[in-house]
C-alpha cells in the first residue's frame, strides 16, 4: 500500500468522481436527513437508495462522504 502512494499510483478519486457510484453528494445529504432513529431504520433507507445499510450506517457516521453536510 505505501509503495503505490510513494510512486504515485494511489487513485484520489473519491464520492461522485468515481464512475460506478450510486450515490451523489446531494443524495448523501437526504439520507442525513431522512434518518431519525425513531422513524427510518438504516434498511428502510437503504432500500430508498438501492444501497446496503452499511453503507448507510458508514454516511451517517462519517465514515464515508465526510466532506458532504
Amino acid at each position: 500500500m505505501l509503495d503505490k502512494v510513494k510512486k504515485g499510483r494511489q487513485s484520489r478519486m473519491c464520492g461522485e468522481a468515481i464512475g460506478n457510484s450510486k450515490l451523489t453528494s446531494k443524495k448523501v445529504s437526504e439520507i442525513r436527513n431522512l434518518y431519525d432513529p425513531g422513524l427510518n431504520t438504516y434498511q428502510s433507507i437503504a432500500k430508498l437508495f438501492g444501497v446496503s445499510s452499511t453503507t448507510i450506517g458508514h454516511i451517517l457516521n462519517n465514515k464515508h462522504w465526510r466532506n458532504t453536510m
